[in-house]
Formats: C-alpha cells, structure tokens, sequence
C-alpha cells in the first residue's frame, strides 16, 4: 500500500502552483 507517494505528488504539485 503505497498511497502516500500519490498524496506526496499532489502535495507538491499544489505547492509549485502556489508558489508561482
């Protein structure tokens, strides 16, 4: 059960649209 990867991903993902 890797969910966490798919969650660290969109995480991120929602991070870099922030920041720019």
């Amino acid at each position: 059960m890797d969910h966490d990867e798919e969650e660290f991903a969109q995480s991120q993902a929602m991070a870099t649209e922030g920041r720019i």
